[in-house]
């Protein structure tokens, strides 16, 4: 698992997240606070995927596995969703850009 560290308290951010294989990963969040939660999308190639809202997943692409070659792990530290503009700041939740094995792994410990 690779933690994501550069997440500000920003509402809209664009990341690029280098994959196992050195794929470009564009990852974008937003904050959306009528709704006090936290979207996101991913593009790889020609996969895409907009406003999924993330919540605390082992892996919130986890309807995905079959098509990409990683996953997004987000952990909140009392267990909740992300709710918060700082959460990512505050320490409150992490997210961590999961491997092919590693996605595996956790469909096999966790779903299964």
């Amino acid at each position: 698992m690779k933690k994501i560290t550069e997440i500000s308290a920003d509402s809209r951010q664009k990341l690029t997240l280098v994959g196992e294989n050195n794929e470009q990963i564009k990852f974008t969040l937003e904050y959306k606070p009528t709704q006090q939660s936290w979207y996101f999308d991913i593009e790889l190639d020609s996969f895409n995927v907009y406003g999924l809202k993330l919540v605390n997943s082992p892996n919130a692409l986890r309807n995905y596995t079959n098509l990409i070659p990683f996953g997004i792990s987000c952990i909140v530290s009392d267990g909740s969703d992300p709710y918060f503009v700082d959460d990512f700041t505050s320490g409150r939740c992490e997210i961590f850009l999961l491997t092919e094995e590693e996605v595996g792994i956790i469909e096999e410990e966790v779903y299964s």
